[in-house]
């Protein structure tokens, strides 16, 4: 009989133990490789390229990190957390695994932000360079194409539009769900016919304004976003001079409300931004840019945000920069870090070096989330991807230093910059 009671009593006790395992992790249900990818951080799944020639997504679904202090507590099977599945219908049954479990998934900072993580890219690299095009869809959710929609290369001969480079970029966004950011409509640097075209003022505007309407009103209802206009105020304060300025010079200095009032017409849901360097330093620029945009209310001007590029390195003045975000966050207007890159001046980073820029993407990426208000953070946009992008092509071959200056390295690989923020913003 005391053989009996001890029988039951075991089992009794067996059947307790065994609910205390979540079904995720059991022995029967666990896929076969969830705990050594638990331990296992820097694992990668092979994926098969697809036979179209069609660049294809990388997944964002990799091994999920674990923390130091994370370590020690995952000994046993009912420590380690379900590896969450890829599947996008539900299991039939809710102690199934699906075998796609055998992936972990791990956060990309585009899907921690509270704010568009972007990035300009190159047509070249979009169009035909598969690798590049598949990392930006990974780690970015907002576009800026660098040159392939400014005024040579979408009207290289006057009245001949040539949208085909454009588009395809602009529709392949769209059904990623990538929102796109126009850049730019007037800026000084033109191509050979303008600089040729002989008119009268009337004859300047029109021109003007038809290469504006023309190219808003071809993407409007895609491209939610327009930098109008690009780098019109000098170091020195006011606009620029008109020997350094063809529109300024052709049509006077109220081209650049003209602008956005052309710009609007076109795309009355299109939200328009002023673009330009340096906007984060206290100086007669910024000033004037400032006083420009706070008139722009008075005189309904369709001005809706300020792109500040924020080309800058190690040594930003980070109160400074704090500063003058906050004075044109005051104005009510959008705020966009437009062409962020943040260089530390060196061929090859040393481990110092490399968490300088850590710290300093970090500082401005807090500041940015700190005097902004939610509805006002257009969102930040690397001035490239990583791979042979502006700062690297600019300077190579001028006997200065090249560096890292993005958030993805050289090789398109993630920086310590980029980890940190993953870290400062996924916990």
């Amino acid at each position: 009989m005391r053989n009996l009671f001890k029988s039951i009593f075991m089992m009794m006790l067996m059947a307790s133990f065994s609910e205390c395992v979540p079904p995720e992790n059991s022995s029967n249900n666990r896929p076969k490789d969830s705990l050594t990818q638990a331990t296992a951080p820097n694992a990668v799944d092979t994926i098969s390229e697809p036979s179209s020639d069609v660049a294809p997504e990388i997944p964002n679904e990799e091994p999920e990190p674990i923390r130091p202090s994370e370590r020690a507590k995952s000994n046993s099977v009912a420590e380690v957390k379900p590896v969450p599945s890829l599947e996008t219908k539900p299991s039939t049954s809710p102690n199934t695994v699906p075998a796609s479990r055998s992936r972990v998934s791990k956060k990309e900072l585009k899907n921690v932000l509270p704010f568009k993580l972007g990035a300009a890219v190159k047509a070249s690299g979009m169009l035909r360079d598969k690798s590049h095009k598949a990392v930006f869809y990974k780690y970015f959710n907002s576009i800026t194409l660098e040159n392939a929609m400014k005024m040579g290369q979408l009207q290289p001969r006057k009245g001949y539009f040539d949208f085909k480079t454009a588009d395809a970029i602009v529709n392949d966004a769209l059904k990623k769900g990538v929102r796109v950011h126009g850049h730019c409509l007037v800026w000084r640097n033109v191509p050979a016919w303008v600089k040729n075209f002989k008119g009268d003022k009337a004859d300047w505007e029109n021109l003007l304004e038809t290469h504006i309407k023309t190219v808003v009103k071809h993407f409007k209802g895609r491209v939610t976003s327009w930098d109008v206009v690009n780098e019109f105020f000098k170091k020195g304060g006011g606009l620029e001079a008109a020997n350094r300025n063809i529109w300024i010079e052709k049509i006077g200095e109220d081209v650049i409300n003209k602008a956005f009032i052309w710009a609007h017409e076109a795309d009355p849901d299109a939200l328009l931004f002023y673009n330009d360097f340096d906007l984060q330093y206290t100086n007669k620029k910024t000033q004037s840019c400032y006083d420009w945009a706070k008139s722009c209310k008075a005189k309904g001007i369709p001005l809706h945000g300020i792109g500040n590029q924020m080309h800058t390195d190690v040594n930003l003045n980070l109160g400074e920069f704090e500063r003058n975000t906050r004075r044109f966050a005051n104005l009510g207007l959008l705020i966009h870090l437009s062409e962020l890159d943040v260089r530390a001046g060196a061929a090859t980073l040393n481990p110092a070096q490399e968490q300088k820029k850590a710290k300093t993407y970090s500082e401005i990426f807090r500041i940015y989330s700190k005097v902004v208000k939610p509805k006002q953070r257009y969102g930040i946009t690397t001035w490239g991807v990583g791979k042979a992008d502006w700062y690297l092509n600019a300077d190579a071959g001028k006997g200065k230093s090249v560096d890292d200056p993005l958030l993805l390295s050289d090789k398109m690989e993630e920086t310590p910059a980029y980890m940190k923020l993953l870290k400062d913003f996924g916990n």
